[in-house]
């Protein structure tokens, strides 16, 4: 039998009565006065809340599914919404949100991968200019001792005896010193001697004043190392750069092929000088 509580009609007073007592007559126990015990009142029955989809994950849902730049916001209002959600049990949409989030953050995970090896592969390796300072430092005995072999650019017989082949090239004089160039995507080779057991580096010579209608690579074998911009360098001199050549490229190799190949109405050069060095 369960207890149940009622008021006197009289004095207000509580009083408890059992399932039993219901509809009999009883005394008040503040009060004294007579009273019928009435029926206990039926259990209220509480509607379950009405659930709010969070719009929140219905926009990071949306934003995460455009690529690029949609990703971050899609991102931000996932994180909104799970945070609402955990405080109001009435919003739904985790599922939605977390969705979201895993989009937002692929998405912005490819984009950040994708543009970091496009900039890669359209700013490829550049040699290292020699500063003035090295240039003064670095005696001619130093330099001979590193020389493996040399083209004397605008030397008809050292140009024939590296195996010279051109497309769109000339060469003529600049300053006191022969200079080649190749323009409008043309190119110059040579076939140049290496040691197959050392690093090997490849050092050519340019003028600072030259702009930047010139930007060619650098290939060993077929093999682009490097790509050189000439824009105003090293303004009122010669200077010298540096690149230093894979030695899966040279190992066990006597001599390689070396191209200079200009970009489409670009130049190649002018090149000054062209030395083969141990590193």
């Amino acid at each position: 039998m369960s207890d149940f509580k009622f008021n006197c009609p009289h004095c207000g007073q509580n009083v408890s009565g059992g399932d039993a007592l219901q509809g009999s007559q009883i005394a008040c126990p503040s009060c004294q006065q007579t009273l019928t015990v009435p029926a206990p009142a039926a259990a209220s029955v509480s509607e379950p809340d009405a659930k709010i989809i969070s719009t929140s994950a219905l926009l990071s849902l949306a934003c995460s599914l455009g690529l690029g730049v949609g990703s971050v916001p899609g991102i931000i209002f996932g994180h909104v919404a799970k945070a609402r959600i955990r405080r109001d049990p009435a919003i739904c949409g985790k599922g939605l949100a977390t969705t979201g989030l895993v989009l937002g953050y692929s998405f912005l995970i490819f984009t950040l991968v994708f543009f970091t090896v496009g900039f890669v592969v359209l700013n490829p390796k550049q040699g290292r200019q020699i500063t003035a300072k090295e240039e003064a430092a670095s005696s001619p005995g130093m330099l001979a001792a590193r020389l493996v072999d040399e083209v004397k650019i605008g030397d008809s017989a050292s140009e024939s005896e590296h195996g010279m082949k051109t497309m769109f090239s000339a060469h003529g004089t600049y300053m006191d010193s022969p200079v080649r160039d190749a323009v409008n995507g043309g190119f110059i080779s040579y076939v140049m001697k290496v040691d197959p057991a050392r690093p090997m580096t490849l050092r050519c010579k340019y003028w600072g004043n030259d702009n930047a209608a010139r930007r060619f690579d650098m290939l060993v074998n077929d093999k682009v190392i490097a790509t050189q911009q000439l824009e105003f360098n090293d303004p009122g001199r010669f200077f010298s750069v540096e690149y230093d050549i894979p030695q899966t490229l040279t190992r066990g190799k006597n001599e390689v092929t070396i191209v200079f190949q200009a970009y489409p109405r670009k130049k190649a050069g002018g090149i000054y000088g062209c030395q083969m060095l141990k590193c």
